[in-house]
């Protein structure tokens, strides 16, 4: 497993005061990327699997935060999206790049908590029947509340590519 980083500092937010009663906590942008590289003997053949996981900078997760106190009713803290790409080669053939995003898993979620929720992770599993098995975790950031999926992408067959997910969970 390799892990690359551009930086060394943890990100740094910082706060804009939007009226009296409420506060925003922007975080900075997050240029680290993880990287999980592996072989895969299949078929009597090595393949080799690369997970990259890195933030899109997007200020797009939203977490309210309630507080009640004199001098705010709400603090927002505004975070970032993590995409995972999975790619898979043969040598030097690609045989699949997909991107997975928390809007993969969104027709399994409440569409109320679309904004709040972050994709953590997603880490190999296992090969069987053509496909490549995964496990996503997701959550809503500073909070206790993360969820579970399954998920697999077809290696060969002429659904070669294709991403079916299943059983997201709430952990508890």
């Amino acid at each position: 497993m390799v892990f690359a980083s551009c930086s060394n500092q943890e990100p740094e937010s910082y706060i804009q005061q939007v009226d009296n009663k409420q506060n925003v906590i922007y975080s900075e942008p997050n240029f680290d990327t993880t990287i999980q590289n592996m072989t895969l003997s299949m078929y009597n053949e090595d393949y080799q699997l690369e997970i990259k996981m890195y933030s899109l900078n997007d200020s797009l997760v939203k977490n309210p935060i309630y507080i009640n106190s004199e001098e705010y009713d709400t603090i927002t803290k505004v975070t970032h999206n993590n995409v995972a790409s999975i790619i898979l080669n043969k040598g030097s053939q690609e045989i699949f790049q997909k991107t997975v995003y928390k809007e993969t898993f969104e027709d399994s979620l409440d569409p109320e908590m679309m904004d709040n929720i972050h994709l953590y992770s997603v880490n190999y599993e296992a090969v069987r029947t053509n496909r490549l098995y995964f496990e996503a975790n997701l959550g809503v950031p500073e909070t206790e509340v993360t969820f579970e999926a399954q998920l697999a992408i077809f290696y060969q067959t002429d659904k070669l590519g294709r991403l079916d997910y299943w059983g997201v969970k709430p952990l508890e």
